[in-house]
C-alpha cells in the first residue's frame, strides 16, 4: 500500500489518496442522499418563487409608470391624480427616466 513517514504515520501516492476519496463519495452517495419528496418541493418552491419575483417587477414597473405620467401631468389641471394606496409613496423621488 503506501510507505510510512518519519512519525511512523502512513504516506498515500496521489493515485491512493484519489481511490480513497472516490469509494468514501460513493459510499456518502449511498448512504446519506436528499429524498425525491424533498429535490421535488426545492424545485417547486424554487419555480414560484421566480414567479413572485417576476409578478412583483411587473407591478413596480407598472407603478414607476403611473408616477412618471402622474408627474408630468401634475402640471395639467385636467388630469385626475392617482387614488393613494399603501404602496404609492414616492413622494422623495425627484425625477422619472426610463
Amino acid at each position: 500500500m503506501g510507505k510510512t513517514g518519519p512519525a511512523g504515520g502512513l504516506i498515500l501516492t496521489l493515485q491512493q489518496m484519489l481511490e480513497e476519496s472516490c469509494s468514501s463519495e460513493e459510499e456518502d452517495e449511498r448512504g446519506s442522499f436528499i429524498p425525491a419528496e424533498e429535490v421535488r418541493e426545492f424545485k417547486t418552491r424554487i419555480r414560484h418563487l421566480a414567479q413572485r419575483r417576476q409578478e412583483l417587477r411587473q407591478t413596480l414597473k407598472q407603478r414607476f409608470a403611473q408616477l412618471c405620467v402622474s408627474r408630468a401631468n401634475a402640471s395639467a389641471p385636467s388630469t385626475t391624480p392617482l387614488p393613494p394606496t399603501p404602496h404609492n409613496q414616492w413622494s422623495s423621488v425627484s425625477q422619472c427616466q426610463h
